[in-house]
């Protein structure tokens, strides 16, 4: 009797001890799947908050510290413009033919003239009335330079190459029947040619088409079709 009472009393204990156990188990997993909850509500809000550079770059200045407060507009960083670095520039409407996509660009540093890089037109703004003013174009490195944007650039802008180009002082330039041309004399005599005008430069406008090196060109004032001229050669 003595040894069934016991293995009762061992066997109660036993039990008891299962069923604490039991329950320990079932409050370690509510508070596990708690902390689950609370970890992927945390992961929610770093997500929300997180602060996204503008553009790939080296960091080369930082101006908060971890667990600062920042207001709208306030700066963070200062970073080297990596891949992608583009300067936009806004020429005169009169120079859009520099600024054409393709053309090749020079950039340097305003203060700095000693290193260049090259670039390219990767982008022009469709233009309107000439009289509006200024236009805005795009550059694109050939190689990455180790700018920072808000950097103040010089631009250099090279047309496009035209081997049988020829530049012609503006006052050679005349109009017929709305044609923009000039009067050529051949064979003695005054002739009317249509030309395809491209740039204004400092030393006059570029003919693309309609001239080639050597005509005979006459300032256009009181000329007729078929008159006779004695012109003397000068250089232009």
């Amino acid at each position: 009797m003595k040894l069934n009472q016991e293995l009762a009393r061992s066997a109660r204990a036993a039990l008891e001890s299962v069923s604490g156990s039991g329950s320990a188990i079932a409050i370690l997993q509510a508070e596990l799947q708690q902390r689950q909850l609370d970890l992927q509500e945390k992961e929610r809000l770093l997500a929300e908050y997180q602060i996204l550079a503008p553009a790939d770059g080296e960091l080369l200045d930082l101006y908060v510290k971890p667990g600062e407060l920042l207001t709208s507009g306030s700066r963070a960083a200062l970073l080297a413009a990596g891949q992608g670095l583009r300067v936009k520039v806004q020429p005169d409407q009169r120079y859009a033919d520099l600024a054409a996509v393709g053309n090749k660009a020079q950039v340097w540093i305003t203060n700095d003239a000693g290193v260049k890089w090259d670039a390219s037109v990767v982008y022009t703004e469709p233009l309107g009335n000439a009289e509006q003013g200024s236009f805005t174009a795009e550059l694109a490195f050939d190689q990455e330079p180790p700018l920072y944007p808000g950097q103040l650039l010089s631009v250099q802008l090279f047309a496009a190459k035209q081997p049988d180009a020829v530049i012609l002082p503006e006052n050679y330039l005349t109009m017929q029947d709305g044609r923009n041309g000039v009067w050529k004399a051949i064979d003695g005599r005054a002739e009317f040619v249509t030309v395809q005008l491209g740039i204004r430069t400092g030393d006059g406008v570029v003919i693309t088409q309609g001239l080639k090196e050597g005509d005979m060109v006459l300032l256009p004032e009181g000329l007729q079709e078929g008159q006779r001229v004695f012109p003397r050669k000068s250089k232009v």
